[in-house]
């Protein structure tokens, strides 16, 4: 796992109805994982024992942002809902 600080980190997030929100040096954030729905790799043992990597196509997965009540991204969210 990396960890960088949330000082650095720059980024955005859009909602068609709300609208965007930059994610710049923002505090009040405490993690932000993000994770695909779709396994993306399958592997087989072929008959000579040499593994076969297939790629899976898919482009689903979910961002999970924990934060605080007070931050600016917190407030972003309740509109979303």
């Amino acid at each position: 796992m990396d960890v960088y600080s949330f000082k650095d980190i720059i980024g955005a997030f859009e909602h068609p109805l709300v609208g965007p929100f930059a994610l710049a040096g923002e505090i009040g954030e405490g993690s932000i994982m993000i994770s695909n729905a779709t396994e993306r790799t399958a592997h087989a043992t072929a008959a000579d024992g040499n593994v076969l990597v297939s790629y899976i196509a898919g482009r689903s997965g979910s961002c999970t942002v924990e934060a605080q009540q007070t931050s600016d991204i917190h407030s972003f969210s309740v509109g979303l809902v």
